[in-house]
């Protein structure tokens, strides 16, 4: 019995259709996932998947993709593109018109993404927002990277005493093999994720974990809103909040927004939140 013959140009046909269905797939995953920030520190994941097997497989896919694209280009079809080419040449040919357009439109969506104009502008922005709205006081690290703590600095970050804070952790039915173990380790081992470890403990922290002027929480768009705006919600004045701000090295104007200052000092929208809860 003979075997079937091998077709190498739909190898790359159909390689090149999975491919892109896992960019496809992976790229709305992305675009709808948390920062990485909140992602490490609730152990967020989608369809099994954590935020950075995604980006792998969005990554490995985009390579793959590239590779076969080109291959499916240049030798599949390189005589089919230069016949295009030379045919867009003749001043009455319609592939003229097809190749100025085309070139237009690239060049148009590429500008429109760098410089932020609209309707791009609304895509990325429509982005930021999902992103956002995942962050919550709750839900924010108290520091970037908080989940790597070890649990003895969580415990003089919130100012229990450490035995305290193992009876609470135990309670709650965590085990804890040390005050060197990390938040993550112990989560891990615990199957949970750094902010449940965090929470518990705070619950520890005297006065039950709540700070300072922080009953409320903010409002959705946090981000979004100016200083002069926030501290309005919060209920004090622009200055106060630009005081509250410097003491914790954090220079900042009215007209700032919580995601410029974010950016800028490695925070998150929420943590500066925090900051302006807390009178000096």
């Amino acid at each position: 019995m003979a075997l079937p013959k091998f077709n190498f140009r739909s190898l790359i046909s159909l390689t090149l259709l999975w491919m892109f269905l896992a960019l496809l797939v992976s790229g709305v995953v992305l675009y709808i996932a948390p920062s990485g920030r909140i992602a490490h520190w609730t152990d967020w994941a989608l369809l099994g998947l954590t935020k950075e097997q995604w980006q792998a497989v969005h990554t490995l896919a985009s390579l793959v993709f590239l590779v076969g694209g080109l291959f499916h280009l240049l030798d599949l079809n390189r005589r089919v593109i230069w016949n295009y080419l030379k045919r867009s040449r003749r001043p009455d040919s319609p592939f003229r018109m097809s190749l100025l357009a085309s070139v237009v439109l690239s060049i148009t969506v590429l500008a429109g993404a760098v410089v932020g104009l609209p309707p791009f502008s609304f895509v990325t922005g429509l982005g930021e927002w999902v992103t956002e709205s995942w962050e919550t006081p709750q839900r924010s690290a108290p520091a970037p990277h908080a989940e790597e703590w070890p649990l003895r600095q969580a415990v003089e970050t919130l100012g229990i005493d450490p035995e305290g804070a193992r009876t609470a952790l135990e309670a709650a039915g965590f085990t804890v093999q040390g005050s060197d173990q990390t938040l993550r380790e112990m989560a891990d081992e615990n199957g949970s994720s750094p902010v449940i470890l965090y929470q518990v403990l705070a619950v520890a922290q005297p006065g039950g974990g709540r700070r300072a002027g922080s009953a409320e929480s903010p409002s959705r768009g946090l981000g979004r809103k100016s200083l002069s705006d926030v501290a309005q919600e919060i209920g004090i004045g622009c200055d106060e909040a630009i005081a509250r701000l410097q003491a914790q090295g954090i220079e900042a104007q009215a007209g700032d927004s919580l995601r410029e200052l974010a950016k800028r000092y490695e925070r998150s929208p929420a943590e500066l939140w925090r900051v302006l809860q807390v009178p000096q």
